[in-house]
């Protein structure tokens, strides 16, 4: 019943031109004040002081006729008891129902200094800004001319090696993701700003950054694999520097047909599979192998 008075007082609110909803859509757009959901009720209208007054009034009777409801329960900010002549600052405007856990308090740090500076305005209407070109707007083209512009990472032969026709296209997707250097290591999850700068140390506990390049290559623990497969293939150990390189390299390694070439191949795919997989293990579930089990993977795969 409380929803439904609620409903009812900005239906009313919105008939007699007192408070504006948000419009969506270009052509035929529609008018949107307030969604309910089952335990919250968001409220929502064009940026004016008219409407700051008139929900100010709605949360008002809301709270007289039922009393048994919080006035802050349904997230009246603080925007609604600043005088006319201030501007708002974005980042002092909300006040909780609860308090907030530890990852809720970063998260609104992160977003407070984002919006420091930010002020609402009366008499300027919200828009859209796309950064690359602030005066012609987004368009599919600038999208396009970005993207494309960015510089890739040059792959050399090592491109025309991660396609095989006997290999999972999953594990393909794994290796061109590695190669160009995509794959969500640590070191690349920090970058983007996903993890904190602390939370760089390798899966493995060998206390190196966990980059793609340390972990295929250099860890003491999964660079130690590629010691075990050259034994077992009889092959000399590579020592190159790069991931590419090293795909190239052991691939042509030993020689002969065009036959051997596609099982090294192979085998330079399976391992970079197994050795991500038990990264994921390792991270996810706690769960730990040895190099020598994961060569057991590595031969179990090679030869399905």
């Amino acid at each position: 019943m409380a929803a439904e008075g609620l409903h009812v007082l900005m239906e009313a609110m919105v008939d007699s031109n007192i408070f504006t909803g948000y419009n969506v859509g270009m052509n035929a757009p529609v008018s949107v004040s307030h969604l309910q959901f089952a335990d919250d009720t968001p409220l929502m209208g064009t940026k004016s002081w008219a409407n700051i007054r008139a929900l100010r009034a709605v949360h008002v009777v809301f709270e007289t006729i039922v009393e048994k409801i919080p006035f802050l329960y349904l997230g009246l900010s603080e925007i609604l008891g600043c005088s006319e002549n201030k501007s708002i600052s974005m980042a002092e405007m909300w006040e909780w129902r609860r308090p907030l856990r530890a990852w809720e308090e970063e998260m609104l740090g992160e977003c407070q200094t984002l919006l420091l500076t930010v002020s609402l305005q009366d008499h300027y209407s919200d828009r859209w800004q796309w950064q690359p070109d602030l005066e012609g707007g987004y368009t599919v083209r600038c999208a396009y001319h970005l993207l494309t512009e960015l510089e890739a990472v040059p792959l050399g032969a090592a491109a025309g090696l991660i396609w095989h026709p006997q290999v999972p296209l999953k594990v393909s997707i794994l290796a061109w993701r590695l190669l160009r250097d995509r794959l969500p290591t640590k070191a690349n999850l920090i970058t983007r700003a996903i993890l904190p700068s602390g939370a760089h140390l390798c899966v493995s506990g060998c206390g190196a950054v966990e980059s793609a390049q340390h972990l295929f290559l250099s860890c003491s623990m999964f660079g130690s694999l590629w010691s075990h497969v050259s034994s077992w293939i009889g092959s000399s150990l590579l020592t190159t520097q790069t991931l590419p390189d090293h795909f190239v390299q052991f691939t042509s390694s030993a020689g002969g047909s065009r036959g051997h070439r596609s099982f090294m191949q192979l085998i330079w795919l399976a391992c970079v599979w197994v050795v991500w997989t038990e990264r994921n293990h390792r991270l996810f579930r706690g769960s730990a192998d040895t190099s020598l089990h994961m060569l057991d993977k590595i031969k179990t795969f090679s030869y399905r």
